[in-house]
């Protein structure tokens, strides 16, 4: 008789429930087991029947990738798994028993996998999926290629990424306008701005655009900057919509703070912010935002609404007024935070340290020593620790960074 190789099976095809097989993925790979054995663990679980399990798996290969030739073959099984066949990578020899089947489910869990990833071929493979039929596919690519180093982006990007601003699913077209601003690519504003124009103010993706549009006018030439006087009403008009919105609230005050700034208009942006302070009935999750913005103005009214809040009741508020006293570096609210933070007792004294370490002052950095060395809370002097340890980024510390 002929032996067969058994057809694959998830590792986790033992579980039924769900919940309890994502379960058994974080227990399983937190046991002792070699680098290889938690690769190939991983790699198996990319063609689970579960979506969740399918995701943790990728993720946590993206934070530990596995090594150069095993990235190859995921390389390889991804151009399987969702190219044509006359554009496939071929592989360097048998697909390995732990790789899942080739389909389009597997497929996108490898390229979260490969998030970061720039080993030939994958950057120009990413390239043509950006074109793909499925747009979850699209979505994924141009996120992949938006996380390579500048070096490794392919050298038409601008003409990718303006394909994908008109794509019809909208979140490539948002994914493709914040890569455009993130990275700084001037020479596609008069295509954004295009765009723009396209799109009803109803459509996610006008506001997104907007909030691109406005970054790169704040970071161009003044005498660049001349020539597109004449979308700055729209531009004012969308944010000052978009700050009456909890989930675009952040994002829209603080690029319309940007744009007055940069117009030399303070009341621009001072006028719509103190209306959402002053209004009854609001969310204070969106007063506090309101009021972070206008302490950026020098606004007196901002700064005593934010001080009031980090001895409030409310736990959400307050700890978000914590948090973006350090973001912004207010430093006429740092003894507030600092005493929260060396409050043994205070609920919000780890968001208060977070909060010390992005002041990034000396006098907070020695205070954060200090706490490192004689908080009262275990727990906190560690967090102290890790904070004083994380390397300086360019954006604020959070729970997330800390732990990465």
């Amino acid at each position: 008789m002929t032996s067969r190789t058994p057809p694959w099976r998830s590792p986790l095809a033992h579980i039924a429930n769900p919940e309890q097989r994502l379960q058994e993925l974080f227990w399983s790979i937190e046991q002792p087991q070699s680098t290889t054995q938690r690769h190939e663990f991983l790699i198996a679980s990319l063609g689970d029947l579960y979506p969740p399990v399918r995701q943790a798996a990728a993720l946590r290969l993206a934070q530990d990738p596995p090594q150069e030739h095993t990235r190859q073959e995921l390389t390889a099984h991804l151009s399987k798994s969702l190219e044509t066949k006359e554009d496939k990578i071929t592989s360097s020899g048998v697909t390995p028993p732990f790789m899942p089947p080739a389909n389009t489910e597997t497929g996108l869990a490898i390229l979260a996998a490969l998030k970061g990833c720039e080993d030939p071929p994958l950057p120009s493979l990413l390239t043509k999926l950006t074109t793909h039929t499925n747009p979850d596919v699209r979505y994924q690519a141009l996120l992949n290629l938006f996380e390579l180093p500048p070096s490794a982006h392919p050298q038409n990007l601008g003409s990718i990424l303006t394909e994908c601003l008109s794509d019809p699913d909208e979140e490539v077209s948002i994914i493709a306008a914040q890569f455009i601003s993130e990275c700084n690519l001037h020479e596609l504003l008069p295509e954004l701005i295009k765009r723009h124009q396209q799109l009803s103010r109803k459509q996610a993706a006008s506001l997104h655009i907007t909030l691109s549009i406005t970054h790169l006018l704040t970071t161009v030439s003044e005498a660049q900057r001349a020539d597109y006087a004449y979308i700055i009403e729209s531009l004012k008009k969308e944010l000052i919509e978009g700050i009456q919105h909890e989930v675009s609230s952040s994002a829209s005050s603080s690029a319309l703070v940007d744009l007055a700034l940069m117009l030399g208009q303070k009341e621009l942006a001072c006028a719509p912010l103190r209306k959402v302070l002053n209004r009854w009935f609001l969310h204070p999750l969106l007063k506090v935002e309101a009021a972070a913005q206008l302490t950026r103005l020098g606004d007196a009214q901002g700064l005593n609404y934010l001080s009031t809040m980090l001895d409030g009741k409310r736990k959400d508020t307050r700890g978000h007024a914590i948090s973006v006293a350090g973001s912004l570096r207010i430093e006429p609210l740092y003894g507030q935070v600092a005493r929260i933070a060396q409050s043994p007792q205070d609920y919000h004294n780890d968001t208060a340290i977070l909060a010390m370490a992005n002041y990034a002052t000396p006098q907070a950095r020695e205070h954060l020593k200090q706490l490192a060395e004689s908080h009262a809370d275990k727990e906190l002097r560690t967090l102290a620790k890790q904070a004083l340890n994380t390397p300086k980024i360019s954006k604020p510390l959070t729970f997330f960074s800390i732990h990465q």
